[in-house]
Order: structure tokens, then C-alpha cells, then sequence
């Protein structure tokens, strides 16, 4: 028996921002949430006690294979709206193994294929401020250039073309959001952020690559999860927003914040060799969803306290897999 219509879709739910944003919509609808992750980066654990909730539909699927499992969600369920989160690899993983990141076209192109048979209301394709490559003065608007500097950036940025093409040649109704940094709760271990401050509360140095004179715009996961809230109800089809906080911050000044928080460390910060594709700066103007009513709650202080507040509390979450982590990163690239 078919449910009603209306309810959500959530791709690369068991990721870090898939999982926070699945948690910050249980407390906003009672629309019923469907969440597709073949788990090759997101953790079963980040969802397990959500999945009590008779509203959420967990779906073990890869993207690109699994037809029948789409299928059956969209005949069973009937979302209207997707939010697509799931991508292979980020850019370390990329330049590693270039191959990986090209599932992310395949399996956008395989999903905006089924949002279009079944009538999809709204697709929503979260992206990067990476597809704008570096901006080593002033900010990248929605109209900025696209120059992505990675494999990883660069099959997102082929992702928001194809979501663009959908929407010019069948009308589907795609939108397509591009973030900075994110940082928060369930913030994978091999992330910066993640990885300096579970570093510090195990006594390990805080490696540094180019001198830490890169600066990124961070932004905690909840603001990420209030602006895509926003566009899910007021968004508008065939249109880019760019998310982001303002929080500019050199790789440097995050590391001796996160030092600051942790007094008790005996970590030091080590400077490392360079890093290809290492883009100098990433800055995004937000202003276009900022004149919609969003604005970022946490401020990079807070925001960070908080996370490292998660990670203190949280050590069983992320001890099982930071030896194995640290274990690959030298391993694959002398971390």
C-alpha cells in the first residue's frame, strides 16, 4: 500500500551535514523522511537512535546501481522534495584516486532521471564553495566563474551544470546551493577541524600544510541546516544560492583556537610541505539568501566550542576509527 504524498528525501543522510540536517528536520515536519547512503563515508551509528522514529526509512543504496531500491522508494513514498548531499570522496580522497569522484555525476544524473519520471516538486543539489576555485580577493557571488582546482570540485561542479541543464531542457524544478566549510557534531575525523581537535585531546601534533596561510569561511552545520530549511519551503527553481558565515580564518588561526579550547593539551603545531590543489582562499558572498532572512546564529567562537564540546563528550563515536584514520593519512600522503 502506497504512503501518502509528501515526503522527504535525503541522499547521503548518514553523512556529516546529511545526518545533522535529518536530525534538525525531525523537529520541523512530520512529513516522513527517507534517507539513501551506500555508507562508503557516512556512519550507520550517525542516524542509529533516529531510526526509532517511525517517520525515518533508512535505505542502504548506491546511487549509480541500486534502480530497483529507487524505485521502490519513489512508487512506496512519493517525495516531492529531495535534498541531495551524497558524493564520493572530498579532495584529499580525489587526488588520491581521481576515478572515485566521477560517481558523483553518475549518480546525480541517475537521481535527477527519477525526480523527473516521478514528478519531483523540488531537487535541491547542496554543493561547494570549491566549484568557484580559489578567490584570493573579495567574494564569489552566484555568478563567479566556476573553476574547480580538484577532481572532487570538479565533479561537483559538473553535478550543478547537469542540474542546470535539467531545469533548462525539462523544467525540473532543481535548485542548487553552494556552502562554505561546515563544522559541528558527527564532523568526519579526517576533516580539519575534526581531525586538529581530536588530535589535541589525544596529545598529537596539529599538522599544517603551506604555512596555514590558507583561510577557509566556516560555518557550524546548524546555520547550513536553517538556510537549507528555508530554501525547501521559499527557494526558487533554477536559481544558486551561496551559504556562508563570514567566519574567515587562516588554517593557522583555527588550529591555536582549537588549542585555546583544549588547555589541558600537550599538542603542538607542526608545519608540513605543501599540498597540491591547495586553493589559497575561498570566500562566498551570501548576500542574495541573507535578503531572504537567513543569517548565520553561531559565530566561530561559539560554534567551535560547541563542537569541541561534542568531541570531549563523544569519544566513543570517534576513537574506534581515528587510529585507522591516522593510520592511512600517513600511510597515503606522509600526514
Amino acid at each position: 500500500m502506497k504512503a501518502e504524498a509528501g515526503s522527504v528525501l535525503i541522499t547521503g543522510g548518514a553523512g556529516f551535514i546529511g545526518s545533522n540536517f535529518l536530525r534538525y528536520l525531525m523537529n520541523k515536519i512530520e512529513n516522513i523522511l527517507l534517507v539513501v547512503d551506500n555508507l562508503s563515508i557516512g556512519r550507520l551509528e550517525n542516524i542509529a537512535p533516529l531510526l526509532n522514529d517511525p517517520r525515518v526509512k533508512f535505505f542502504c543504496a548506491d546511487l549509480t546501481r541500486d534502480e530497483k531500491v529507487l524505485d521502490f522508494i519513489f512508487w512506496r513514498y512519493s517525495p516531492t522534495i529531495i535534498l541531495h548531499f551524497a558524493a564520493e570522496a572530498h579532495v584529499d580522497e580525489s587526488i588520491r584516486n581521481p576515478l572515485v569522484a566521477s560517481s558523483n555525476y553518475l549518480m546525480t544524473n541517475f537521481l535527477l532521471e527519477k525526480a523527473r519520471k516521478y514528478g519531483v516538486e523540488k531537487f535541491i543539489q547542496v554543493s561547494t564553495d570549491e566549484v568557484y576555485g580559489p578567490v584570493p580577493e573579495g567574494f564569489a557571488d552566484e555568478d563567479h566563474s566556476l573553476n574547480p582546482s580538484s577532481p572532487y570540485s570538479a565533479s561537483k561542479a559538473s553535478c550543478d551544470l547537469l542540474c542546470l541543464s535539467y531545469f533548462k531542457t525539462y523544467s525540473l524544478p532543481v535548485i542548487i546551493t553552494r556552502c562554505t566549510n561546515n563544522y559541528g557534531p558527527y564532523l568526519d575525523v579526517r576533516r580539519l577541524i575534526a581531525r586538529h581537535i581530536t588530535n589535541a585531546l589525544l596529545d598529537l601534533p596539529l599538522p599544517i600544510w603551506d604555512g596555514g596561510e590558507q583561510v577557509r569561511d566556516w560555518l557550524y552545520v546548524e546555520d547550513h541546516c536553517e538556510a537549507l530549511y528555508l530554501l525547501m519551503q521559499r527557494g526558487k527553481p533554477g536559481e544558486i544560492y551561496n551559504i556562508s558565515a563570514g567566519n574567515l580564518r587562516t588554517n593557522l588561526e583555527v588550529a591555536e583556537a582549537i588549542l585555546r579550547l583544549i588547555p589541558e593539551s600537550k599538542s603542538q603545531i607542526v608545519l608540513k610541505g605543501s599540498r597540491p590543489a591547495h586553493d589559497v582562499r575561498y570566500a562566498l558572498d551570501s548576500s542574495k539568501i541573507r535578503s531572504m532572512g537567513w543569517k548565520p546564529k553561531y559565530s566561530f567562537e561559539e560554534g567551535l566550542r560547541l563542537t569541541v564540546d561534542w568531541f570531549r563528550n563523544n569519544e566513543e563515536w570517534w576513537k574506534k576509527t581515528k587510529e585507522k584514520v591516522e593510520k592511512e593519512l600517513y600511510d597515503k600522503i606522509g600526514r
